[in-house]
């Protein structure tokens, strides 16, 4: 099994050549679910907060993941 650096090597060797097209492509996929994860919080629940915070932290994520790839 890879450790975290490892997989990450990994991913990043094929994103250096992939095509221009797969690129946006994922740009926009990691947009779309940060959408669909804001989407997903209940604001009706007393744990709301909570599940924004998990939420936001996924965010960030691929936020800072999407940006290395527009990069």
């Amino acid at each position: 099994m890879l450790d975290e650096k490892e997989c990450r090597e990994f991913v990043m060797k094929d994103i250096k050549v992939a095509s221009y097209m797969y690129l946006i492509y994922s740009a926009f996929n990691a947009i779309n679910k940060i959408y669909a994860l804001e989407y997903s919080v209940n604001y009706s629940r007393d744990n709301y907060l909570k599940q924004t915070a998990i939420v936001r932290t996924k965010c960030r994520e691929l936020l800072e993941n999407a940006d290395i790839v527009m990069d």
